[in-house]
């Protein structure tokens, strides 16, 4: 199963540096421990059923 960051804030991104006026704690704090669960129309049974013990293995494991 594939992991990426949720999202990357506005004011870390290049074209938008000259913008940020920090700290963003929100911000940072979604975008750090955010999650994004995998999606597409595409998605079997299988794969939800898959995914969703992916998730509830790491959340006993801690």
């Amino acid at each position: 199963m594939e992991t990426r960051n949720f999202f990357y804030p506005l004011h870390e991104m290049p074209p938008y540096h000259r913008y940020a006026n920090p700290p963003y704690p929100v911000s940072l704090s979604i975008s750090r421990e955010g999650l994004s669960l995998p999606s597409s129309v595409k998605l079997t049974e299988e794969d939800v059923a898959y995914i969703s013990s992916r998730i509830k293995e790491a959340i006993k494991s801690g």
